[in-house]
């Protein structure tokens, strides 16, 4: 024999699907939060992009950082957000719209305070 395959578990995978590409522009969007020691930040990240709108086609992490002017039991997060509707262009209120969804979701599950 010169190799076996598992059909159960190749059948199980999820598939590569075709994005339409989109001419419209990217909009970054940052949210910069303080949370407590404790809060997981990859469970931060999957609850962001479970709960983001449609526009939404990116969250990551760009900055973590504890110390001076954090307090010693908080730690300061920032994401970066990107947003595009490949059939127009987002105004600057539905990026802002976006982002602060996402800002709610983050204080209502995380007691997170946002940074200036």
């Amino acid at each position: 024999m010169a190799f076996e395959l598992n059909l159960e578990i190749i059948a199980s995978r999820k598939l590569a699907h075709y994005l339409d590409y989109s001419r419209q522009p990217v909009v970054r969007r940052d949210i910069s939060v303080e949370v407590p020691q404790e809060v997981n930040i990859q469970t931060m990240l999957d609850s962001l992009k479970k709960r983001a709108p449609k526009i939404v086609c990116e969250v990551a992490l760009f900055d973590l950082y504890r110390g001076k002017g954090i307090d010693s039991d908080k730690k300061s997060v920032a994401f970066r957000l990107l947003l595009q509707d490949t059939h127009k262009t987002l105004t600057d209120a539905e990026a802002e719209a976006a982002k602060q969804q996402l800002v709610h979701v983050l204080q209502e599950e995380f007691q997170a305070k946002l940074r200036k």
